[in-house]
C-alpha cells in the first residue's frame, strides 16, 4: 500500500509541477504581452510629447519674431524722432519792460513786508502810541 501511495503522490507531484510550469508559461506570456503594450503606449506618448514640443517651440519662435519686429519698428520710430531747438533772441523793448515790472514788483513786496512788520510791532507793544 505504501508503494501505491508513493506512486499516487509522485503522480500528483508531477501533475502539480506540470500545472505550475503551465501557469508560469502563461504568466510569462501575459507579462510579455503587457510589456509590448506598454512599450507601444510609451512610444505613442513620446511621439505625442515630441509633437506638442515642436508645436510649442514653433509658436514661441513666432511670438519671438513678432516681438523682435515690433521692437525694431519702435526703435526705427525713436530714431526718426527729431528734436528741434528753437532760438530765442532777446529784444531790447521787451527786456526794458520786464526790468521795469520787476522793479515795481520788488518795491510793492518790500513795502508790504514793512507794513506787516510794523503792524506786528504795534500789536505786541514794541512801538508806543503818542
Amino acid at each position: 500500500m505504501s508503494v501505491t501511495i508513493e506512486q499516487d503522490l509522485k503522480d500528483y507531484l508531477v501533475r502539480f509541477e506540470n500545472k505550475l510550469d503551465k501557469l508560469g508559461e502563461d504568466l510569462n506570456q501575459k507579462i510579455d504581452k503587457l510589456d509590448s503594450k506598454t512599450d507601444g503606449v510609451a512610444k505613442e506618448l513620446n511621439s505625442k510629447i515630441d509633437d506638442v514640443a515642436k508645436e510649442l517651440n514653433s509658436k514661441i519662435d513666432n511670438v519671438a519674431k513678432e516681438v523682435n519686429s515690433k521692437i525694431d519698428n519702435v526703435a526705427k520710430e525713436v530714431t526718426d524722432l527729431k528734436v528741434s531747438v528753437a532760438r530765442l533772441e532777446k529784444t531790447d523793448g521787451l527786456s526794458k519792460r520786464l526790468e521795469t515790472t520787476e522793479f515795481v514788483n520788488r518795491g510793492i513786496f518790500v513795502s508790504l513786508i514793512i507794513a506787516i512788520l510794523g503792524g506786528f510791532a504795534k500789536l505786541f507793544g514794541l512801538i508806543g502810541n503818542r
